[in-house]
């Protein structure tokens, strides 16, 4: 039996996965082999499929891998129709016509992920990746054409592609080239695209041509931080005129609460009137997950967020006799065609474009101007910092909360 034949890979632990026959009920027989090590994941294999399988679903079995390795005509394929009980049909080698191409084994995948547990905006995500690699390797191609070298080559291409090449329409020119992100998450997914075209039975190739292939050079670019002066400047930009997306009380009040609390944009648009609360005498933003009003965290973690002293007149003027709705009315927020919210969208894209006149900043930038000004000013802010960067306790996120 071929290496992997019925062996799935998940979390670098193997299972065996293959359907039953109809005599034993049929569906899918799945069970964890509770190993990582690739030969005694096929010595337990052969334990447990082996006398689930009848001859004739043997014989079956042998045919459809000597098909799917194109070896119809050869002394194998005759020898073995020999051995076969003669009433049994075998069904004919393959054509290059029966062979599928990679386009057309990416319409399964991506069909597959559909019936998945992966969101609208996974799966929208995971066909544009795919099918950017089509349009650069070729759909016409089969699984056995794709080597380390072609995906080399497409990653290559890939980082010297504008940073709008895939959209129908675009508007303007523009410098930037792909980010080194994209390309890395190019390159899982078309991992995970490749390791399920081998697991269910499309190719003979056994390793997986993704494996290993990372990037020959590191263009992170690292998120600044404003200075002080710089965060004032920030804070006053012009009001974008001819615009119904934003309003002026937000446009005032939301990079305020940037500069003095350093929380994400996103979590500022979807504060709540109800969310500002007081905990053991303190003022505090409250910023956690709320289905049934729409409200997301970026960490999936609920958690508390001192408001500064300079802060609490602005915010007592905006609440106003108010009890309980949004607390800004009109941030630019709205749904894309994948049902993913976006909130504060809008104001985002009037205000970076605003405060490249300062220097290379966004409104991120003001998050990382209050973690470091928290984190210069010594141990006093060392349990705010915690509450603010929302990572506490999380070793590889270390680096962020003082990045200046």
């Amino acid at each position: 039996m071929p290496d992997q034949k019925y062996l799935y890979k998940r979390n670098q632990v193997y299972y065996a996965r293959f359907r039953l026959p109809k005599k034993y009920g049929g569906g899918y027989f799945f069970k964890s082999l509770k190993t990582t090590n690739l030969p005694q994941a096929r010595a337990l294999r052969d334990l447990l499929v082996m006398p689930f399988l009848s001859r004739e679903s043997l014989i079956d079995t042998a045919a459809s891998l000597l098909r799917i390795t194109h070896q119809g005509q050869s002394a194998q394929y005759k020898a073995f129709r020999n051995l076969a009980d003669p009433s049994f049909p075998l069904p004919p080698p393959p054509t290059e016509n029966q062979r599928l191409t990679l386009a057309e084994i990416a319409e399964k995948y991506l069909a597959f992920n559909q019936s998945s547990d992966l969101t609208i905006g996974s799966t929208h995500k995971y066909r544009a990746i795919i099918d950017g690699f089509l349009a650069i390797v070729g759909g016409e191609k089969f699984v056995e054409e794709i080597g380390k070298q072609e995906i080399v080559n497409y990653r290559d291409a890939l980082a010297a592609l504008p940073s709008n090449w895939m959209k129908r329409k675009v508007g303007g020119k523009t410098t930037r080239t792909v980010s080194v992100s994209h390309i890395q998450q190019s390159l899982m997914v078309l991992k995970r695209f490749f390791a399920w075209i081998i697991n269910e039975g499309y190719t003979e190739i056994i390793e997986n041509p993704v494996s290993n292939i990372t990037l020959p050079y590191v263009r992170i670019k690292q998120r600044k931080a404003f200075s002080r002066g710089e965060a004032d400047e920030a804070c006053n930009l012009s009001f974008p005129k001819n615009q119904k997306l934003v309003d002026e009380t937000a446009w005032r009040l939301i990079p305020l609460i940037g500069r003095f609390s350093g929380l994400r944009l996103g979590e500022i648009c979807q504060l709540r009137v109800e969310d500002l609360v007081v905990v053991d005498g303190i003022k505090c933003f409250r910023i956690v997950e709320d289905a049934l009003l729409g409200k997301t965290t970026k960490s999936h973690r609920d958690h508390l967020v001192p408001i500064h002293s300079k802060l609490e007149k602005e915010l007592d003027r905006l609440v106003g006799g108010r009890s309980e709705g949004p607390l800004f009315e009109q941030v630019g927020t709205y749904t894309d065609g994948n049902g993913v919210t976006k909130y504060g969208k809008g104001f985002g894209n009037h205000f970076n474009r605003r405060v490249k006149a300062i220097g290379d900043f966004s409104f991120h930038s003001f998050r990382n101007f209050a973690i470091s000004e928290m984190a210069n000013a010594g141990r006093f802010a060392t349990h705010l910092r915690a509450g603010l960067t929302d990572r506490a306790g999380q070793p590889g996120h270390r680096a962020r909360s003082h990045r200046t």
